[in-house]
């Protein structure tokens, strides 16, 4: 399955999430992706403004990058093993990139993100909260530097809808 990561300039601590089945075409994908950066930029009354906006796909062409003045959409699409749950983590700050990792449950999802978020908080020397509840589906750690998030999610598949000519 594939993932397609979204975070925008605007929201560091909601990121989105949206899965796609093996069988959709990478480009069909990235197709979806363009015309979402296009809803955050560029309608108004129903009209299309481009005027400014760059988009820019990585060589892969598994990222996108999408900016207007001092807002910015960066998409990312992940090939992850089919799951219905996800950890998301992500950073935000000094640059946006995120990782993937599926899980059976949301037992074991918050399993994974207690036990990153723990390692993440020795290697750096983190002051640790007694105060956690893992219960929940997000944490978000400020290092000082940039805010790194954990997020576990159910992932319902996203249907393309195809155009007939």
């Amino acid at each position: 399955m594939y993932i397609l990561c979204t975070l925008d300039s605007e929201h560091y601590g909601d990121p989105e999430f949206k899965k796609f089945n093996s069988n959709c075409e990478v480009s069909d994908i990235q197709a979806y992706a363009e015309e979402d950066a296009y809803s955050y930029f560029c309608f108004e009354k129903g009209k299309r403004f481009t005027e400014g906006l760059k988009m820019e796909w990585s060589e892969d062409g598994m990222r996108l990058d999408a900016r207007k003045d001092d807002f910015f959409v960066v998409y990312e699409l992940k090939e992850v093993p089919d799951a219905d749950y996800i950890i998301g983590k992500h950073h935000a700050y000094d640059g946006v990139d995120f990782e993937i990792k599926t899980a059976p449950s949301i037992e074991i999802a918050r399993a994974i993100a207690k036990a990153e978020v723990e390692a993440f908080i020795d290697e750096r020397g983190l002051e640790k909260s007694d105060k956690e509840d893992w219960s929940i589906n997000q944490t978000i750690i400020d290092d000082g530097n940039e805010w790194t998030v954990w997020s576990t999610y159910l992932v319902h598949e996203t249907h393309l809808a195809k155009q007939i000519a």
